[in-house]
């Protein structure tokens, strides 16, 4: 699967690099980054987080505490907000790519020039905007999940990446909410497994993301999770939120 992405980076995905950089870009708790940053760290890998806010928020709290580079960029302006930001990330050297835990629409200074994923909690390209968990109680379905896709100029309508799914086992929406943190852990860590094992990769010359069409998948996740330890960790995570959502 070839998706023609038109980007300027100076790094890549498929980089040769040692290291890798992330850009973060967040306006809420940030608690699935959090989980993801302890499994990195638990894990010695060499990766480098670079967060950007744009209003005060408990994702501010856990990068003071954990020496992470975080910049607030204060602007009414989606446009002015991405210019300032894409800038942060290039003062830093650069990141590999971006990922959104972010309540606002971002620009073009962002998404063309660094790839930019999001995680949208529905199974797109059903329920797309605001509170997707609601418009899943409000609709009767009896499915739900979350989707990692690319960011475009669209409204969540970018290529997917992956999905994760199950059954609509109550209708409380606290308990839905709590259900798709947990998804959304697993694609984040998704994601960086595909990074990782060249399954998904940056083409710097044709300025595209190929996929390997020959990824593992599950009933309830296309592509799925390989990485045992990986594997291993989300089942602590759902052990520790006392919610088995799947058995790995």
């Amino acid at each position: 699967m070839i998706i023609p992405i038109h980007y300027m980076s100076t790094r890549s995905i498929f980089t040769k690099d040692k290291t890798m950089n992330i850009g973060i870009i967040a306006s809420s708790g940030g608690s699935v980054f959090a989980e993801v940053y302890h499994l990195v760290r638990g894990l010695n890998k060499e990766i480098t987080f670079f967060v950007v806010t744009d209003r005060a928020c408990e994702i501010e709290e856990f990068c003071l505490k954990n020496g992470i580079s975080h910049i607030r960029i204060v602007e009414m302006s989606n446009e002015l907000f991405s210019d300032k930001a894409s800038g942060y990330f290039k003062e830093k050297g650069g990141v590999d790519f971006v990922m959104l835990f972010f309540l606002r629409i971002i620009g073009v200074s962002i998404y063309r020039v660094f790839p930019t994923f999001n995680l949208h909690p529905s199974l797109l390209p059903a329920f797309k905007g605001f509170n997707p968990i609601g418009q899943v109680l409000r609709s009767g379905s009896r499915f739900f999940g979350a989707t990692l896709h690319l960011v475009d100029e669209s409204v969540d309508g970018g290529q997917i990446i992956a999905q994760i799914q199950g059954p609509v086992l109550s209708k409380e929406e606290f308990f839905l909410q709590k259900v798709s943190f947990l998804q959304k852990i697993y694609l984040s860590i998704l994601l960086l497994e595909l990074i990782e094992t060249k399954s998904m990769r940056f083409e710097k010359d044709s300025h595209q993301i190929i996929m390997d069409e020959k990824l593992n998948h599950t009933y309830f996740s296309n592509p799925t999770l390989s990485n045992k330890t990986y594997i291993d960790w989300f089942n602590s995570i759902q052990a520790r939120e006392l919610i088995n959502i799947f058995s790995l």
